[in-house]
């Protein structure tokens, strides 16, 4: 169970800065909801039976205690709309005293001077809330301490300053429909193996010792004024310096997104970089490769999984032929400038299927990369090229090295389980592990393809399941396929030759070095969504293999594509290729 304070702002205005005067601090930090805690704990007053008198509730013993405990606990999560109704910054000019120039002679006025006092101009960021917040701490703590929190938290008059007034209440649980909206996170709760571009904010947080730093900032306010009230000075005035000592955590926004209940974004995740960086037309000889070393290490994991076949699940044999099963994914450079559609490294997709929990699936990428040590070597072996003509490289074998990016799988939910769920013991909180630095290259971190995004592009081709024909068009072929993915149905589907994200190759080169599916149609998609969908996206037949891999085109790279095709590339959109210049095929169909 946890413990979860409510924010209702009545008046419906947010207010307060941090070290910026005019930026608006939203969502309200931890440490400002903690701060407003303890303000009203030393404002208000509670009976002392030993010392038969009322003191401040923050020298009672037993409140003192509670605040403490809340000081301690891990950074609470916020349930709060990623973006206001509203919000701006308010100017005004406030006028200040008159500057002494007969400071021993008080009672002698000054001339009546409109210009006399100067104004201070004074920002004020604003913004204006239709709805509660919720701060939840995993934590619960015991009855006394949590009744005296929900009495300190009834009286908060206001947060952030006094135009903001707020009811504060402590709730059992977080009610329908903001329990499922969208939530800011600890990053360090989630365990989400992501970085570089991710929108990351930080923010104040209490812990242990912040009430001893509240009580120092304000014994010298104190001072101050008591010291400037004695004897002439023109500085009447000393700001509160509370946001300063107070640590900062990066929160991470858990927003829902239409379709984020799929058989991907709910897959355990396990990356792995790959030295030299080879073509992109050979992804499907690394999948041969890393199906066949799968295959191998898993043999005879089926003993300590006696009622779940392992093997299956690694293999895509037995009872898991008809049943979603482990997908390989290449991490190629693609969509930027300077993409060169090199492979750094592939991905491996656990998804959730019936029989398989966590412990199978730790146990399955442990045996891989016990069987890639001590060498960490996988060979790509063109002898599976089923294209005569195709000329290989120098040797029919290219090793290659292989190093692990994680210590284990990441478990983005808690496995198998239908609700969302960030939970530490879900995602491996401080025991997930990693052996890389969080800011590496882009193409190997997995927000670079778990974006939300309305419009996906191919990386590599995707290979229908079926053949278009008159009454059985490209689209409906390709929105079965979303269909049974649990993804929503596509709006428009651009299906073309050529790739459109910068580095990507032509179907024609990836056919040369196909290995399987030769009996299908090919091709490049853009797929268009009536809303963001998150990734990660593999469609099409080949989907175990790599093929049918898609990445998110962001609003800005081509709003236009499928539809004016001169559009595609430009100074504004190098990461596009030119199709108007070598495009072979191209057509486009949307929903009527």
């Amino acid at each position: 169970m946890a413990f979860i304070l409510r924010v209702d702002y009545l008046n419906h205005l947010v207010t307060g800065c941090g070290g910026q005067k005019d930026k608006l601090e939203y969502p309200p930090h931890p440490d400002r909801l903690f701060m407003a805690l303890v303000a009203t704990a030393a404002k208000t007053r509670v009976y002392d039976a030993g010392a038969k008198e009322y003191v401040p509730k923050l020298k009672y013993p037993l409140y003192r205690r509670a605040l403490e405990w809340l000081e301690s606990q891990e950074p609470p999560a916020i349930y709060a709309p990623p973006e206001l109704l509203d919000s701006g910054v308010l100017h005004t000019f406030v006028p200040v005293n008159y500057k002494i120039h007969n400071a021993g002679n008080k009672i002698v006025l000054p001339p009546y001077d409109p210009g006399a006092r100067y104004r201070v101009p004074r920002l004020r960021p604003i913004g204006i809330i239709d709805r509660p917040l919720f701060y939840a701490w995993q934590s619960d703590p015991e009855g006394d301490i949590r009744e005296a929190l929900a009495d300190l938290a009834k009286d908060v008059p206001y947060l952030g300053t006094t135009w903001s007034s707020v009811a504060v209440r402590v709730v059992a649980e977080i009610e329908e429909p903001y329990r499922n909206g969208p939530c800011l996170r600890p990053l360090k709760q989630t365990g989400t193996p992501y970085g570089g571009r991710l929108a990351l904010q930080s923010l104040r947080v209490p812990a242990p010792g912040r009430i001893d730093d509240l009580d120092r900032e304000y014994r010298r306010v104190i001072a101050f004024l008591r010291n400037t009230s004695t004897k002439p000075s023109e500085a009447r005035e000393i700001s509160m310096r509370t946001f300063i000592g107070a640590p900062q955590v990066r929160y991470i926004w858990d927003r829902p997104i239409k379709g984020e209940g799929h058989v991907f974004a709910r897959s355990a995740v396990a990356r792995f970089g790959v030295r030299p960086s080879i073509p992109l037309i050979w992804s499907g000889l690394l999948a041969e490769a890393v199906h066949a070393s799968l295959a191998s290490a898993v043999a005879g994991l089926g003993k300590r999984f006696p009622d779940t076949d392992v093997e299956g699940y690694a293999t895509g044999n037995g009872c898991f032929k008809e049943r979603p099963h482990i997908f390989f994914v290449p991490l190629s450079n693609v969509g930027f400038q300077y993409s060169d559609g090199t492979i750094k490294g592939f991905a491996l997709l656990f998804p959730a299927s019936e029989g398989i929990s966590r412990a199978a699936v730790e146990a399955i990428y442990y045996a891989f990369k016990n069987f890639l040590a001590p060498q960490n070597e996988l060979y790509l072996d063109f002898g599976r090229v089923k294209n005569t003509t195709t000329i290989w490289p120098g040797g029919r074998r290219i090793s290659l090295f292989v190093e692990p990016l994680e210590d284990q799988p990441y478990f983005g939910y808690v496995f198998g389980d239908d609700g969302r769920s960030f939970h530490p013991e879900a995602s491996g909180g401080e025991g997930y592990g990693r052996t890389v630095r969080v800011l590496g290259p882009t193409t190997l971190e997995w927000w670079r393809w778990r974006q939300d995004s309305q419009v996906w592009a191919s990386v590599t081709p995707v290979i229908l399941p079926r053949f278009p024909k008159k009454n059985l068009s490209v689209l409906q072929i390709v929105n079965h396929q979303l269909e049974i993915l649990g993804l929503p149905p596509a709006r428009r589907v651009t299906y073309r030759s050529l790739g459109a994200l910068k580095g990507t190759p032509s179907v024609h080169e990836f056919r040369a070095f196909g290995t399987r599916y030769f009996e299908n149609v090919w091709m490049h998609l853009v797929l268009e969504f009536g809303e963001p969908v998150r990734g990660p996206l593999l469609l099409g037949r080949g989907m175990y293999f790599g093929y049918g891999f898609l990445a998110p085109m962001l609003p800005g790279e081509d709003e236009n594509f499928g539809r004016h095709a001169h559009y595609a590339a430009s100074e504004e959109n190098p990461g596009l290729e030119d199709v108007g210049a070598k495009q072979p095929f191209q057509n486009s169909q949307g929903l009527v």
